[in-house]
């Protein structure tokens, strides 16, 4: 239950159950398995649910080599290229924003008429939208169309 409500469900490509020895754990198996056969239908992998006892060393070599078969699983099917892709686009998408984030707020402390600006925005001169278009048309950092 708190799998689904935390979204686990849906990032998730294997499921361990620690404490497998605990009562009610079957019945969450059992849950897990119920919800991820739809997945299982629309998908080549399988979203195995695997039992553990980490403190008795139970079924840890049988979650290990389910981690093993996944990532040949990624890897031949291509998803782990694409899913690495992806985290390195993001990752220059972040350093971008970032960058431009510490820019733009450079470049509004180094204009003297912000405060005019907030001024007329708080008494309803201006708006917030027309302020910030004005502002980054101001800026270097504006897109010019060559």
């Amino acid at each position: 239950v708190q799998a689904l409500k935390a979204g686990l469900m849906e990032i998730a490509d294997i499921f361990a159950l620690n404490k497998a020895d605990r009562p009610g754990s079957q019945n969450i198996i059992a849950s897990l398995d119920m919800t991820l056969e739809i997945k299982r239908k629309k998908s080549d992998w399988d979203w195995p649910v695997i039992p553990t006892e980490a403190i008795n060393n139970k079924n840890i070599d049988i979650l290990l080599s389910r981690i093993f078969a996944h990532a040949e699983f990624s890897k031949k099917s291509g998803r782990f290229e694409a899913h690495r892709k992806e985290q390195i686009k993001k990752k220059i998408q972040s350093i971008l924003y970032n960058r431009m984030s510490v820019c733009i707020n450079e470049r509004l402390f180094e204009l003297s008429d912000l405060d005019l600006i907030v001024s007329e925005i708080y008494q309803g001169k201006n708006d917030p939208y027309t302020a910030s278009t004005r502002l980054f048309n101001l800026s270097s950092l504006s897109i010019k169309d060559s």
